[in-house]
């Protein structure tokens, strides 16, 4: 495991994935998650997991991200301590509506209602998915900020990750247009250790 995404889903987390991917990562996201350990999660959130389990679980994944990561953030990086944390964030005003609005629409899909209802993991992650909801609109001030802390007193670098890998050569172009995830792309690069020109730099 390289790289730990902790930030909540709607800050960016897919662009995230896929400039890991583009980078030659190998992502687990919500779906690789449920598709591919959704056992190891069922027990996880019935039981509890160790430090093994987790080893076990990431032992060929370049990085992870999205749910159910960001409530287990800590506990697989205890089983990942050399693994880079970045933590993605949004504007609280903007980022809770957003948020809610995504667990709005998912309740109204038939798949997913379906998931939720008939699978014993996918209840377990609705169960979640409705409780940092609450928890956020009882909190809201307070969630990210409370988040931030707690990730950087575990690491000092999380999400100001040292700049330290650049060479002479060019490793990534990004050819699309504004606007389609160009900023949060410039963000991911930037905190893989990429020295990145963007808009202004090349200005």
């Amino acid at each position: 495991m390289k790289v730990i995404v902790a930030g909540f889903a709607k800050t960016g987390t897919k662009s995230m994935h896929i400039a890991l991917r583009e980078l030659g990562y190998e992502v687990y996201d919500f779906v690789e998650n449920f598709w591919y350990l959704g056992k190891d999660w069922n027990k996880i959130l019935t039981e509890g997991g160790s430090v093994d389990d987790f080893k076990r679980m990431y032992k060929d994944v370049d990085a992870t991200i999205d749910t159910p990561v960001y409530f287990f953030w800590k506990e697989i990086h205890e089983a990942f301590p050399d693994a880079k944390i970045v933590f993605t964030t949004r504007d609280e005003d903007s980022w809770f509506p957003s948020y809610r609005k995504q667990i709005e629409e998912m309740e109204k899909s038939t798949m997913l209602r379906l998931m939720f209802m008939y699978s014993p993991l996918g209840r377990k992650f609705g169960a979640l998915l409705r409780k940092m909801i609450m928890d956020s609109e009882k909190q809201k001030p307070h969630v990210t900020e409370n988040r931030k802390k707690n990730c950087e007193n575990l690491s000092q670098k999380c999400s100001t990750i040292s700049r330290n890998n650049r060479t002479a050569d060019m490793k990534v172009i990004v050819s699309g247009f504004p606007k389609n995830g160009t900023k949060s792309m410039t963000v991911a690069l930037r905190e893989l250790g990429y020295e990145v020109y963007d808009f202004v730099e090349n200005f």
